[in-house]
């Protein structure tokens, strides 16, 4: 589920890859708190890794992950955080749900949405996931499309979603992987967020595009 979930992530210059950058960095610094030198190493070569990949992804895509790079690095995720929860008990577990709650939510709305709300296949692809809203709302409000910056659009999805994942859950994650309590409170409070933000952005592009 996981790594399905960062494979839809994957639709922007370098915003699966920053957002991987920024996760497996924290699961760095967790794994170093607990002197937990095999996850540390482990993830710092997944982070070179990315950070090879991600300076030709972005902002210019030259080169891509691909199906194949996501699912990957959503397994490496999932297996890495859980053997850090095994292997370091004082670790809450919900730090690994907090950690990637945005690509995992993304995954669940846009089933229960295509599903429940617009009546069709919970496979079926369309453009109205929070990455795609936050383009075409750049694309209609912000920086009009056009050969001279049609890429600037493109580039800025992947900046909007780390700032909200960098605020409601990498942060909490690094002061309060400890605290159970706060990280489920976090995780509640991404949803909202998203929510409302998914809201927001929805009304606007669509009253864009029907005026």
């Amino acid at each position: 589920g996981v790594s399905h979930s960062i494979n839809i992530i994957d639709g922007y210059n370098g915003l699966m890859l920053g957002l991987m950058l920024m996760l497996f960095s924290t699961m760095a610094y967790v794994s170093y708190q607990f002197n937990d030198s095999l996850m540390l190493e482990l993830n710092l070569l997944i982070i070179a890794a990315i950070a090879g990949l991600f300076v030709l992804n972005f902002p210019v895509g030259k080169i891509f992950s691909g199906d194949g790079g996501a699912y990957l690095l959503g397994y490496l995720a999932a297996t890495i955080s859980l053997l850090m929860v095994k292997r370091n008990p004082n670790l809450s577990p919900w730090f690994a749900l907090l950690l990637m709650i945005f690509p995992i939510w993304e995954t669940v709305f846009s089933i229960y949405r295509r599903k429940f709300i617009q009546k069709t296949s919970a496979t079926e692809p369309d453009n109205l996931h929070l990455h795609s809203l936050i383009y075409r709302f750049l694309a209609r409000y912000w920086f009009k499309p056009g050969l001279n910056h049609s890429w600037l659009n493109n580039a800025l999805v992947g900046p909007c979603i780390w700032l909200f994942c960098l605020a409601l859950n990498i942060m909490p994650v690094i002061f309060f992987w400890y605290h159970t309590k706060l990280l489920v409170s976090f995780i509640i409070l991404s949803i909202l967020v998203y929510m409302l933000m998914y809201r927001v952005l929805y009304k606007a592009v669509t009253k864009g595009e029907s005026d």
